[in-house]
């Protein structure tokens, strides 16, 4: 990672860039709508999360 930072610094700094801010979004859902998602199976779990998303961006 670290021989990948010094050959290529721009595209290392704007992976690192998108990953800081999609850590600060998960991070601010996460304390919005609490840690625990209740579906079970996986794909009940992507309709849950998604789905508070838009109850939560339509509050704004």
């Amino acid at each position: 990672m670290l021989r990948f930072r010094d050959e290529h610094p721009g595209t290392f700094y704007g992976i690192l860039r998108i990953r800081n801010n999609m850590k600060e979004r998960l991070f601010f859902d996460k304390g919005g709508f609490g840690g625990v998602v209740r579906a079970l199976k996986t794909h009940t779990q992507a309709v849950e999360l998604l789905s508070m998303c838009i109850c939560h961006h339509m509050s704004i």
